[in-house]
């Protein structure tokens, strides 16, 4: 192969690597997504005044065990859908700084289960098994 050819190569190569790199680091495959999960503060707010029971998520997209938790929690979402409002709160997000300073959040992943009227029944960091986390959910379904 002459000089030019391998050249022409590296750069091919180069630039496939430099797109991947700034390629959207948000599209997710469906087991990522769930139509039951809210991301906001607005929406922690909202079903703490409904008196609901919630599933908050701390949670980083930086992070591998966040996004072994974000399979858990779309994966069994529909399960609770009606029962428990699933929240998961980017710690990276500016809009969400003040809901991670109320937390203490220091570690991520980090969950907290509360029950309707505001308790926290549940804390844990890390990532939680299915059966174990379904376990705790279903201490605070009324």
């Amino acid at each position: 192969m002459g000089k030019q050819a391998k050249i022409a190569v590296y750069l091919i190569i180069g630039i496939v690597l430099i797109a991947s790199a700034f390629s959207d680091k948000t599209s997710k495959s469906p087991e990522d997504q769930s139509p039951n999960i809210a991301t906001s503060i607005q929406a922690f707010e909202e079903a703490r005044d409904n008196n609901e029971s919630i599933w908050l998520l701390f949670r980083s997209e930086t992070c591998q065990p966040c996004a072994e938790m974000m399979k858990t929690f779309n994966k069994i979402a529909p399960d609770y859908q009606g029962k428990v409002s699933f929240i998961a709160i980017d710690v990276d997000d500016d809009d969400n700084i003040e809901l991670v300073r109320e937390w203490k959040i220091q570690y991520v992943p980090s969950s907290f289960i509360l029950d309707a009227e505001g308790n926290v029944s549940y804390e844990y960091i890390g990532i939680i098994p299915a059966d174990d986390l379904k376990n705790e959910l279903d201490k605070v379904v009324e």
